[in-house]
């Protein structure tokens, strides 16, 4: 993903020039329609081609093309017809007529050159299919509404429109999209004039941005080859910092750090979990243990990569509090484990023992036999380790007392055995 994401591509082209002419009395009545509240219905049934159409159907058809609305009429078709989302308009003769009264509507403000109408019934349109679910027409509306508003050459049209087309690609789940459409709307911004509630918009963009781009990178933390990971996530820090949500802000920081860790960048990772411990100082209120909890973790594997034992440790120790006041039985017996090992390591066979077998309790507390086992090996191994030095000492020593010992234990292991 580059630093500046590329211009959006339409799906499907309006033509904005229509002057059709079309029978007055069929054209007024119609037009009264786009009065009426929108549906909240969510029928839903399967589509069908205009041989197989309902009576309904096809007198809307007929309607539109015997009024003069040619394109509103092969508009309707498409959208009540071929609806990608699976939503079928026909089992609804109310929405039919909804549709139909707000496509010729739409098109008589189009022959008058009335764009901001015009652009309104196009958003009006997408809002009812959004309604019905069936988010591949809104889409669609929303695409032909910013054509509308960049011929319209309306700056506030503009801006409303590229908001709308974020919200609606988020919702299909294209993401990419949507940031696009988020930095286009704030470039637009940037090169605009003051106007009443420019930076509340603006705001709202930038945290819109922000959450999408965090998205994003949430969805490619573990992939190795997508190399643009962290300007994305970094990207996502500057657009939450500048959305004043400062709680977006923090739990974006806690996610820069975590994807420099997993990227092996451990100095640039320790300073982010830093920054973000100390951001987190300001606002405790709003934020619970899990993420303190996962700094601390990830500080204390950072120090460790790094060689400083000690201050790995450290954290280790802060944590094991930490999860015993906030109950995080997972983070803790990760963290018992790992904290008996270092301990191991140094030789320190007893306060090593007593935190492998918090770490064991902790997993048979949450009934996890595979890291139960884990940690069972982990705690023999460290075992072995610190015992293998005191048999070499014995035998070296070659005292009837050390030897008359390593006899007993030798005999005790073959019992066991």
């Amino acid at each position: 993903m580059s630093s500046k994401l590329p211009p959006l591509t339409p799906r499907t082209t309006l033509r904005l020039d229509s002057k059709s002419s079309r029978g007055k009395s069929g054209s007024a009545k119609l037009r009264t329609v786009i009065l009426e509240d929108p549906l909240t219905s969510s029928q839903s049934a399967t589509l069908g081609s205009f041989r197989s159409s309902n009576s309904s159907h096809k007198d809307h058809c007929m309607k539109l093309l015997m009024s003069g609305y040619a394109e509103a009429y092969a508009e309707f078709f498409d959208i009540v017809d071929l609806d990608e989302d699976g939503q079928d308009f026909k089992s609804s003769d109310q929405l039919m007529v909804l549709l139909a009264g707000n496509l010729s509507a739409c098109e008589d403000s189009l022959s008058r050159d009335d764009l901001q109408t015009a652009y309104q019934q196009r958003q009006h349109l997408a809002e009812l299919c959004i309604q019905q679910s069936a988010l591949a027409n809104a889409q669609r509306h929303h695409i032909q509404a910013h054509a509308i508003a960049k011929q319209s050459k309306s700056d506030a049209l503009l801006v409303d429109s590229l908001g709308r087309l974020a919200n609606i690609y988020r919702k299909q789940e294209r993401f990419v999209d949507s940031a696009r459409a988020c930095e286009d709307r704030l470039a637009l911004l940037k090169g605009i004039g003051t106007f009443d509630d420019k930076d509340e918009i603006t705001r709202a963009s930038h945290k819109e941005l922000a959450e999408v781009l965090q998205i994003i990178a949430a969805l490619h933390l573990d992939d190795e080859e997508y190399g643009d990971h962290l300007d994305v996530i970094d990207r996502a820090e500057a657009s939450a910092k500048l959305s004043g949500d400062h709680v977006l802000y923090v739990n974006i920081l806690l996610e820069c750090a975590k994807a420099r860790e997993a990227r092996g960048l451990f100095t640039d990772a320790i300073e982010h979990y830093n920054k973000y411990l100390g951001k987190r100082k300001e606002m405790k209120s709003a934020l619970d243990g899990k993420g303190q909890a996962i700094a601390c973790l990830g500080l204390a594997n950072c120090y460790e990569k790094e060689g400083d034992i000690d201050v790995a440790m450290q954290y280790l120790r802060q944590l094991v509090s930490l999860c015993d006041k906030t109950g995080q039985k997972e983070i803790a017996c990760y963290t018992c484990s790992n904290l008996g090992n270092l301990l191991a390591e140094r030789g320190n066979l007893d306060e090593s023992t007593q935190y492998f077998e918090k770490a064991m309790s902790l997993a048979r507390e949450q009934d996890n036999l595979t890291l139960l086992n884990e940690i069972q090996v982990k705690a023999g191994i460290a075992r072995a380790y610190t015992v293998h030095p005191r048999i070499v000492k014995k035998l070296a020593s070659n005292t009837k007392e050390d030897v008359k010992q390593l006899v007993d234990w030798s005999l005790a292991r073959k019992m066991i055995a």
